[in-house]
């Protein structure tokens, strides 16, 4: 939502058409797309539509349940003025994929499946179906000092799981959400750059499955910023934010078959983040970056409240509704190399996160054939490096190369 596309120059229309094949999984796809920009009323109209049946490989041939159908569209109508900008972003998603149980036979040790489905392109049980939908509201006003940017966004998320009958749902989430952003950012001066701001969201979850995986809730969050940015001669720049996060949860209860599956309950958490970073240039070919930043994420529903089967891990998951929000501090040191054939980078990283969540295996079994998770939390350390090099003896001719290591450790 924050970060939406460029539109084409004044005057401009195009258009676009291409395909692909892949020859593994049969897929086959296509793109359409077409914008313009007449006198600053501008749009961009896209569709695309991908298929595949299941893929292969060399251990175990085609893997059933892994053909999936994916359709997408949007619509983009707005307008650019001297004032700023207003645009209206509609974006339809549909994706249609198989679910991989991957049944072996006792005495052969092969995999159980329908010959059938091996090579279809339609839906077989079992298989999920996501739909989701959104409505984008994007405003730009220019003022004086800066600009003030007001962004207004609806989505809807469907995701339906089919499990014995095609026109039978076992599980059926549907989410509402509604998120706002509001922001001043002002135009540089005396080297100085500020932004301060408001956004949040609020957000309603239902069943209307028969099985279920999460209760019914309620979501309201919101929070306020300020970052800021100095540039110091011709050597240094620093950069710096705060922000005050506050969410509130509510789980609804829910009786089936005489027992409860989910019980009432209301969270609230609160947080203060922030950052600071320098940027220093060495020289016209060494840049030096320094940040220490402090992160904060709140425990989501999955992880506060599940109770059942799920079948995208085929493992039963239970929540913990005591689990504390994570916190983190996370310090960076890298380095920059350009030069007219020649580009590295280097970036050094250490990250301790408190009340870290992860699921652990419980030796029960709450329902036959499927492994018992629960949610649970403890500190843990990340410590790693990412380095990338490019090599560039004419402008349109790259050799590059890029390695990452991390080493993470839960410390309990």
């Amino acid at each position: 939502i924050l970060h939406a596309q460029p539109t084409l120059a004044d005057g401009e229309m195009r258009a676009n058409v291409s395909s692909e094949y892949q020859t593994n999984n049969g897929l086959f796809s296509y793109n359409l797309s077409m914008a313009g920009n007449q006198r600053g009323f501008v749009w961009d109209a896209r569709f695309s539509d991908k298929m595949a049946h299941a893929y292969k490989n060399k251990y175990d041939g085609y893997v059933p349940g892994s053909q999936f159908r994916e359709r997408a569209g949007r619509l983009m109508l707005g307008l650019n003025k001297s004032w700023g900008h207003s645009r209206l972003t509609w974006t339809a998603y549909h994706l249609t994929p198989g679910i991989i149980e991957g049944e072996r036979d006792e005495v052969t040790g092969e995999l159980v499946c329908n010959t059938s489905d091996i090579k279809t392109y339609s839906k077989s049980l079992p298989f999920q179906q996501v739909k989701h939908y959104k409505l984008v509201w994007d405003n730009s006003l220019n003022l004086n000092n800066g600009y003030l940017k007001a962004i207004i966004g609806y989505q809807q998320n469907r995701r339906q799981e089919f499990e014995e009958d095609m026109d039978e749902y076992e599980l059926y989430f549907k989410l509402h959400t509604l998120t706002y952003d509001l922001r001043y950012v002002s135009n540089e001066f005396d080297g100085w750059k500020l932004s301060t701001g408001i956004g949040g969201m609020y957000q309603k979850s239902g069943n209307e499955g028969e099985e279920y995986l999460i209760p019914d809730y309620r979501l309201f969050d919101f929070g306020v910023y300020a970052t800021a940015t100095k540039t110091l001669g011709d050597r240094w720049t620093l950069n710096g934010g705060v922000r005050y996060d506050h969410r509130r949860l509510h789980g609804d209860a829910l009786q089936e078959d005489g027992e409860w599956r989910f019980t009432d309950f209301s969270r609230h958490f609160n947080g203060v983040t922030g950052s600071v970073g320098a940027v220093c240039n060495l020289n016209d070919h060494l840049n030096l970056r320094l940040n220490l930043a402090r992160g904060f994420r709140t425990p989501n529903m999955s992880e506060l409240a599940s109770n059942g089967v799920h079948e995208g891990s085929i493992r039963y998951e239970l929540g913990e509704q005591d689990l504390k929000a994570e916190y983190s501090l996370q310090a960076d040191l890298g380095l920059d190399f350009t030069s007219r054939y020649v580009s590295a980078q280097l970036a050094l990283f250490a990250n301790r996160i408190d009340n870290y969540i992860f699921t652990h295996r419980l030796n029960q079994e709450i329902e036959e054939g499927y492994l018992t998770y629960a949610y649970t939390q403890g500190d843990a350390r990340l410590l790693g490096f990412e380095a990338g090099i490019d090599f560039h003896p004419v402008h349109s001719v790259h050799f590059s190369n890029s390695f990452s290591y991390v080493d993470a450790q839960l410390m309990n």
